[in-house]
């Protein structure tokens, strides 16, 4: 698991003679981007593949972002302490007990070194070592105080790259990786997390609030040692089957939009985007969504009272203006979202699913997350999607 976990970020490169050597390589040589892809564009990306409109952005509460500071020296692994932690990686089996001192880049260092060895000739209890490994490494980062994401503010949500998220163990990590990143003409700031106080939605811890969002892969101090954590390693989260959450259109309409909203041009951008926003539609079209709601005459009992939509209810629900009057009825992913402007001791929540929502919105049109991802979809957006699904039956054949 370790080997191919590695690989795919390309690995622990040093030849053996520089096992324990200084890392001088630039944080340029080491973060996973799409360099090579981008030119710069002068002119604004489309985004309205099926008609879906966009309002003006709003960034959700999150954790807290960092100023702009002076550079901070990065407190990179030493070569004198890479040869006192590299025996480690030699022992017949790794204790829990070998790890404990260590801090969570030197025991990425350790894993990787291990991985390096392991492909240079094989290793004893190469097995063994990666599960603990894993373990601590995981352990370590539930227990961390603070911690860094790369958030970008085209989508108000954390930077996803390679199918994972990035977390930082160090703020000058965190600064570098920002750096690098704005030569791809993207926008991502720093933001800390503080374990006591994550200042998240609903007080949600870090990982707690990565799982609504189906973050479930983490790439670990990107352009340094780095490693993949599954993220349920880290804080099992049993599956929410008594609520109403979507964690993978969540995934699916952060990817589409940090995409879409990415200035550049490249030769896989137009195939990327229909990927990205398929992946959307279909996620979209399979969901379950809460629209506040409320009987006349009657309070609500309790927090998140999830109510199920029968026939002949009557019930009222809240509409959403654009500046020029245009009305939308809100849906929500979930509760963290629904909190954000409905309160959940006032508002009912009515489970729906998308083909309940457009017989219940008449002739208006539907914003799905709007302190989130705020998608928009009108008459037109629901027309393009029959039109779509009818395509489909018909093998790509217009009918």
């Amino acid at each position: 698991m370790c080997v191919e976990r590695n690989k795919l970020f390309g690995g622990f490169s040093m030849g053996l003679k520089d096992m324990f050597k200084k890392n001088e390589e630039s944080v340029d040589e080491n973060i996973n981007v799409t360099e090579e892809k981008v030119q710069e564009s002068t002119e604004a990306v489309e985004t309205n593949e099926v008609h879906m409109e966009e309002e003006q952005q709003s960034t959700p509460a999150k954790g807290n972002e960092e100023p702009v500071q002076e550079a901070i020296e990065p407190k990179d692994i030493t070569s004198e302490r890479k040869q006192e932690i590299g025996p480690i990686v030699f022992k017949t089996e790794i204790e829990e007990s070998d790890l404990a001192p260590l801090t969570i880049q030197e025991t990425i260092f350790i894993l990787c070194s291990v991985d390096h060895f392991n492909e240079e000739g094989g290793i004893e209890n190469y097995q063994q070592k990666c599960e603990m490994l894993d373990k601590v490494l995981a352990k370590k980062l539930a227990e961390q105080e603070v911690l860094y994401m790369t958030f970008d503010r085209a989508t108000g949500a954390p930077f996803i790259t390679q199918g994972c998220v990035e977390i930082y163990t160090e703020k000058a990590f965190v600064l570098e990786a920002c750096q690098h990143y704005a030569t791809q003409y993207r926008a991502i700031e720093p933001v800390e997390f503080v374990k006591s106080d994550s200042n998240l939605p609903d007080k949600l811890n870090l990982f707690e609030y990565l799982h609504v969002l189906g973050m479930e892969h983490i790439l670990v101090d990107n352009g340094k040692y780095k490693t993949v954590v599954e993220r349920g390693d880290i804080l099992p989260i049993e599956d929410k089957k008594d609520k109403t959450y979507n964690p993978k259109l969540r995934l699916a309409m952060i990817e589409f939009f940090e995409e879409a909203r990415w200035m550049v041009n490249y030769e896989e951008r137009e195939e990327n985007m229909k990927t990205k926003e398929k992946r959307m539609l279909d996620e979209l079209k399979t969901a379950k969504y809460l629209i506040p709601m409320s009987f006349p005459d009657q309070t609500v009992e309790g927090m998140e009272n999830e109510v199920v939509l029968q026939d002949g209810m009557n019930m009222m629900l809240p509409k959403l203006e654009t500046q020029d009057q245009v009305a939308f009825t809100p849906m929500f992913t979930d509760w963290m979202e629904f909190g954000k402007i409905y309160p959940k001791d006032k508002w009912n929540g009515l489970v729906v699913t998308f083909e309940q929502a457009l017989g219940l919105v008449k002739e208006m049109g539907i914003v799905i997350n709007p302190m989130g991802e705020n998608l928009i979809m009108n008459q037109q957006s629901f027309e393009a999607l029959k039109q779509m699904d009818e395509m489909a039956e018909n093998g790509g054949q217009e009918s």
